[in-house]
């Protein structure tokens, strides 16, 4: 037995899982937060299938695939505990008894994930050729499939189905002159300011003025005006509710990117918090399995429910939303 290894006596009988419903996890101690995360992440079918064909030498990918290929008559907890104790070993900040943000530990399952599976870096790989045609549009498009390539190119199809990319303009007033960028995000996060993910999308595009913005063709510091766009959303969507300020939950989402004119999304899970801030009170989660709803809090399980009537009263505590599109996939 390991220094960093815990020893935990389950003083209850694990509750065992049936066709449809989900399955309970132990509280070892203010550990509430880690199962939320991971009843949130695994709620994605997408995420499941995968991750349950791999074969990993890796402790973190083995126990993520044996969750995902239990049989209804399997025991959670053996594995849940060893996910639990593996986690800690990365991240020693991880104490038993300290409560943690869910959101940041959903995080960490992706970037774990990411840093197990991701491939060697390719020196001499040939990189994606960008159109230089006088079409603006289509160099545009050029130009951002060349740095998603760039981005994600290491990444395995598991984690990339957890990123998408924004695409921001900066265009001198003096000059004209266009400076473009790219950039990854694997998770959006709502302030305060928006009460549902329309707010959020009807915002994040508005024309923002820049002072003092040092343009490279001028040489000097001029005004400038910035737009910043999603390029792609991720196929797995991960919202984060700063502050719970939602007042209303969809169960779908449409919405518009760069690439495509439109994609629609399914809710899957969403994780709760209640307390006066993130690193005390309790996470709990309201997961989609086999289409019907369940509220699980810990090794509470109810359900199955009516989303649309039980949902309301627990919109106010909202902290991590987690969306799977379901057309017009993306590679």
């Amino acid at each position: 037995m390991t220094t960093n290894e815990v020893v935990v006596k389950i003083p209850f009988k694990p509750k065992i899982n049936t066709e449809d419903k989900p399955m309970s996890m132990y509280n070892y101690g203010n550990t509430c937060f880690f199962n939320t995360a991971l009843q949130v992440i695994t709620s994605s079918s997408r995420f499941m299938s995968t991750i349950s064909k791999m074969e990993k030498s890796d402790k973190i990918i083995c126990n993520f695939s044996s969750i995902a290929n239990l049989n209804k008559t399997a025991d959670l907890s053996d594995i849940h505990k060893k996910l639990w104790i593996e986690l800690r070993n990365k991240y020693p900040g991880y104490t038993l008894g300290m409560q943690q943000d869910c959101h940041e530990c959903l995080m960490f399952f992706i970037d774990l994930i990411d840093e197990i599976l991701k491939k060697p870096i390719q020196l001499s790989r040939n990189k994606r050729k960008i159109s230089l045609g006088k079409d603006y549009s289509e160099i545009m498009r050029s130009f951002g499939a060349f740095w998603w390539d760039e981005y994600t190119y290491r990444m395995d199809p598991l984690v990339k189905n957890f990123h998408g990319m924004y695409h921001s303009s900066t265009t001198c007033e003096s000059c004209k002159v266009e400076n473009n960028k790219w950039e990854l995000f694997n998770n959006i996060s709502l302030n305060t300011s928006h009460k549902n993910f329309k707010d959020w999308s009807d915002t994040f595009s508005k024309n923002e003025k820049i002072e003092g913005y040092v343009c490279e063709k001028c040489k000097k510091s001029q005004t400038a005006t910035r737009k910043i766009e999603v390029w792609r959303f991720p196929k797995t969507l991960i919202l984060h509710t700063i502050n719970k300020s939602l007042s209303k939950i969809s169960t779908e989402l449409f919405v518009s990117e760069t690439l495509h004119k439109s994609c629609k999304y399914e809710m899957k899970g969403i994780g709760f918090h209640t307390g006066p801030n993130i690193n005390c009170g309790h996470y709990y989660c309201c997961i989609n399995k086999n289409s019907k709803w369940w509220i699980i809090s810990d090794e509470n399980i109810q359900g199955p429910l009516d989303i649309y009537k039980e949902l309301p009263s627990h919109i106010k505590n909202t902290y991590i939303i987690l969306y799977e599109r379901t057309h017009k996939e993306q590679s």
